[in-house]
């Protein structure tokens, strides 16, 4: 994941960055960091679980169209196809964020009603795994929808670009 950020640092070193390229590389790092640092593990609440590899899956396909965006840009001549192309995988880029997002309702639910049944355990050792995993699920929770925001973020900006080039190319 970090070949991404050198590979893209690489991209803009020969250029002037724009706001919208550096914002880009911001997000990707803040993408890769809460990907390696904060949503590796699963908490052991199948739902909560689903949904931190839904956003891991979301943010890696959302780095790998933020690449291919940038390379695309650094062709001399881009075809409307190029571009469609692109476009079209950013679609899916969306609809896997959507997606995510939906597990992350469900997940919600669920670790809400599995944290109610925690505090009501009798014996002490299961109270307190279900205690811990709650507080793992809890910062799944917490870190997915950052993701989410950031990937958002990043989409928006995308489409804006996409725009932008086939206005260009016509």
């Amino acid at each position: 994941m970090f070949l991404a950020i050198a590979i893209m640092a690489f991209t803009f070193a020969g250029k002037a960055q724009t706001n919208n390229e550096q914002k880009t590389l911001t997000r990707i790092v803040q993408l890769q960091e809460l990907i390696a640092n904060h949503l590796q593990e699963d908490c052991g609440i199948a739902s909560v679980d689903n949904y931190r590899k839904s956003i891991c899956e979301a943010a890696i396909f959302s780095i790998k169209n933020s690449e291919k965006l940038e390379s695309l840009k650094g062709k001399e001549n881009i075809s409307l196809l190029d571009i469609t192309t692109l476009g079209v995988t950013i679609k899916e880029e969306a609809d896997k964020t959507k997606e995510a997002m939906e597990m992350g309702e469900k997940a919600a639910k669920e670790l809400k009603e599995f944290t109610e049944k925690s505090t009501k355990a009798g014996n002490p050792l299961k109270a307190a795994k279900a205690a811990k995993q709650a507080k793992a699920g809890s910062d799944i929770m917490g870190k997915g929808a950052t993701a989410i925001k950031i990937i958002t973020d990043e989409t928006v900006a995308k489409l804006k670009t996409i725009e932008e080039m086939t206005n260009a190319a016509k």
